[in-house]
């Protein structure tokens, strides 16, 4: 088995001061990709000696794989970028089933 998922996401925040006027914005942009892909399969014996007795065996193993870049920009009261700070942040997970 093998799922996969692309996601794409932009977020704007405006800041605000206590009186309600604008304090400037935060823009930020996140790649994610996730993967996961496993196998299980199962196997079973009727006992023919007992009527409706058996033994049933499963297992599996699946894992999980998780890219994710983000970048955020900030911005002051009258729309300009803030240069001197800047973030950036990339995460790779990995997630692990087993049955």
């Amino acid at each position: 088995m093998l799922l996969g998922l692309d996601e794409d996401k932009d977020k704007i925040k405006y800041k605000y001061k206590a009186n309600g006027s604008g304090n400037g914005s935060e823009t930020e942009v996140e790649q994610k990709e996730k993967r996961t892909y496993g196998a299980s399969g199962s196997w079973r014996h009727d006992f023919d000696a007992w009527v409706g007795a058996s033994v049933e065996v499963l297992a599996g193993n699946y894992r999980t794989t998780e890219k994710k870049d983000k970048g955020k920009r900030i911005f002051n009261a009258a729309g300009v970028e803030t240069t001197n700070k800047y973030e950036t942040e990339i995460e790779d997970k990995l997630d692990r089933v087993h049955l």
